[in-house]
């Protein structure tokens, strides 16, 4: 039993991994990541991943008592603002760079529901080192289940808070992230 790439977002268990076509993976690649039990899994080389709590409160919900779909863009900053300070840059760091990071795309795909009080695990991922804009990748999962509820991006621009243009992402951020995605290599 194995897991293969079957996107550039989601590994699954196979039995015989075979032949899978996905997006920059060798067909039938395998990940050696161990199992652990309940928790949804994939590969972390060369990518920065974290995984957040969210307790889904009553005021997520609409009248059929199911989380509004909007909730999830807040889930997923909760999700990037956790990664961002799990790697030494908090948005304050940020700011005191002199940056401000807008959201310019944003993207969800809803593929099950989630209701008040569900325990949500919200897996943040960075895949790259950004240049002047990043992508941040999530997924959405429910304590305890493998299948996924919600996966989505957002793209951020990185601006100049004193001239409000756009601006490369500078060396004191690049050098973080490449710093996480070494270790995250390594493991």
């Amino acid at each position: 039993m194995g897991w293969v790439a079957v996107s550039n977002v989601r590994w699954v268990q196979r039995e015989n991994p075979g032949r899978v076509k996905n997006n920059g993976r060798k067909q039938g690649e395998e990940c050696e990541e161990s199992i652990r039990e309940n928790e949804p899994q994939r590969p972390n080389a060369g990518m920065i991943t974290n995984t957040s709590d969210i307790r889904v409160r009553y005021a997520d919900t609409d009248q059929m008592r199911y989380v509004y779909y909007g909730k999830f863009f807040e889930y997923f900053e909760q999700g990037r603002s956790d990664l961002l300070r799990s790697i030494g840059l908090p948005y304050t760091r940020i700011e005191e760079m002199g940056l401000l990071l807008p959201v310019v795309e944003a993207h969800a795909s809803y593929k099950k529901s989630a209701h008040y009080d569900d325990l949500l695990k919200v897996v943040t991922i960075v895949r790259e080192s950004p240049i002047a804009r990043v992508r941040v990748d999530y997924e959405v999962y429910r304590e305890g289940e493998k299948e996924m509820l919600v996966e989505g991006y957002t793209i951020l621009s990185f601006v100049n808070a004193e001239t409000g243009r756009p601006t490369r992402a500078p060396a004191q951020f690049l050098e973080a992230i490449e710093k996480a995605l070494a270790r995250t290599a390594k493991t």
